[in-house]
């Protein structure tokens, strides 16, 4: 064996756990045992593993630097990967990683304030393998003086509570970048975007991610440089979410600079228009993703535009694009058939007629109709004929679903593995039923408001339990019954609304 993968098996005790690792401690190369508040044995056995190359500990609770410091010195002549994602390590545990894992290319980072850039500059200036790196400690002059280093490889970064000069200074001095992700940075203005049009030709996926007084005129300067410059990156994914000072003009602008885009995330936009999406339809033929989130100004013209020149469109999110009616979500779906995700969150104005045309993607794995007034029991039963491959479906304050119709449905969906109805109050047994006998794949329901009767809701988790992971349920099953559930299936998260509003599990 030389993968494992334990991901939240809080069920197996650390005994049970270690005496499995030291069984495969010669030939297991990948291990995963995250999500779990692990006894020292695990580590220990961990520490021993010395054929192992990646490891994730991420939201390990008690993986401190008492644990984890031995496992980075032990294994420091083959670890290449490391997640310490939420982990209770300080700057001890990174100084060890810098002095210790000179092969490592791979480390995350992430939600923890026990380290700072100190303990991040010793690793980014002594692993000089490091091309990918993920953190969320805010970056300031250390970590800008670390990226000075000469033998900076780096390939891919993730960063946030990023400054203009921070990424003024990757721009110039990480020329090797392919990815680069910037988020959660009110200081960012998008200055330095040029910059790194100019100095980073590999540069292929950027995004700036929720940087308020990211504007246009940076962006434009970017756009201007990509297609004067030999040189210049050829970007294939963009991601503005959240930068809402952003309007036509920087979007038409970058559009019209980057030809081989593949995929566009625009959430949050709200100041563009139809004219800003007739640009990317028109410029961006090879578009695959294409979000559009909260972009309140849009109309059925978007949606036309999008039908006519996306010809490769396989995700499509509209949450919220309030002004898209019949016409535009007609069109989309006639025309671009080989959708493999649609979010049409909100679109209230939709009628029954036009949705019914959800039936003609036969290769749709992912609809969310969230909200949408209209959605009946004949649209279900279209989605049911007609998109066979459906993994993912959403139905919240869908109010005329009912249960026999989800139900009916839910047999023709055999790959399901995620359902939310939540707020569909004539949804209960008959669809548990339904779940509990044909949906092998479910991992996740949420059907909060829907009320279902002991028995089949019973039925329904035993017959489910190797799956099941999450469930979210309104039941009038009692505290005990509650209790033992949970007691019997510890793998699934259980959460139940009862009647009158109170919350159990």
């Amino acid at each position: 064996m030389e993968l494992l993968c334990l991901q939240g098996c809080a069920q197996l005790s650390s005994d049970c756990v270690a005496r499995l690792l030291r069984s495969c401690s010669r030939t297991l190369t990948a291990l995963d045992v995250s999500r779990v508040a692990h006894g020292e044995p695990v580590y220990a056995a961990v520490a021993n593993m010395r054929s192992l190359t990646s490891l994730c500990l991420a939201g390990c609770s008690t993986a401190d630097d008492a644990s984890v410091v031995p496992i980075v010195t032990n294994l420091r002549a083959t670890l290449t990967a490391l997640d310490l994602s939420k982990a209770p390590v300080t700057n001890v545990t990174l100084k060890a990683i810098g002095k210790s894992c000179s092969a490592l290319k791979y480390l995350v980072l992430e939600d923890t304030s026990r380290y700072n850039e100190e303990g991040i500059a010793v690793i980014l200036r002594e692993c000089t393998s490091l091309i990918r790196f993920t953190s969320t400690v805010p970056c300031g002059d250390v970590f800008c003086g670390a990226l000075l280093h000469p033998a900076q490889r780096l390939t891919q970064l993730d960063l946030s509570s990023v400054s203009e000069a921070a990424l003024s200074v990757i721009a110039t001095h990480c020329a090797a970048l392919e990815s680069l992700a910037v988020r959660t940075s009110p200081q960012v203005t998008g200055a330095s975007l040029p910059l790194l049009a100019l100095n980073c030709p590999r540069l292929a996926s950027l995004t700036l991610a929720q940087c308020a007084e990211v504007r246009d005129a940076p962006l434009k300067k970017m756009a201007e440089a990509l297609t004067q410059e030999q040189q210049a990156p050829l970007l294939t994914e963009v991601s503005l979410w959240g930068c809402q000072k952003v309007t036509d003009d920087g979007i038409i602008a970058l559009s019209q600079s980057t030809p081989h885009l593949t995929a566009l995330y625009l959430s949050g936009l709200y100041r563009l228009t139809d004219a800003a999406i007739a640009a990317v339809a028109a410029s961006c033929p090879e578009l695959t993703h294409l979000d559009l989130t909260l972009c309140r100004q849009l109309t059925d013209t978007s949606m036309e535009r999008v039908a006519e020149g996306c010809s490769r469109l396989t995700q499509l999110q509209l949450y919220g694009c309030s002004l898209v009616s019949d016409a535009g979500f007609s069109a989309v779906c006639r025309r671009r058939a080989d959708l493999r995700e649609l979010v049409a969150y909100g679109l209230s104005s939709l009628s029954e007629s036009a949705l019914l045309h959800v039936g003609l993607l036969g290769k749709l794995r992912e609809l969310d109709l969230s909200s949408c007034c209209a959605v009946s029991d004949a649209v279900i039963a279209a989605a049911a004929a007609g998109c066979p491959l459906l993994a993912q479906l959403s139905l919240l304050s869908c109010g005329r679903v009912t249960d026999s119709g989800l139900a009916t449905a839910v047999r023709r969906w055999p790959l399901l593995r995620r359902l939310t109805v939540n707020g569909c109050r004539r949804v209960g047994d008959a669809t548990y039923a339904a779940l509990a006998a044909h949906s092998r794949e479910l991992e996740y329901l949420s059907a909060v408001g829907c009320a279902v009767s002991r028995a089949p809701f019973v039925e329904f988790v035993r017959r489910r339990r190797f799956s099941l992971r999450t469930v979210k349920a309104t039941t009038d099953l009692d505290i005990e019954s509650v209790e033992a559930l949970m007691r019997e299936y510890p793998n699934v998260s259980f959460c139940f609304t009862c009647k009158k509003n109170d919350t159990l599990g």
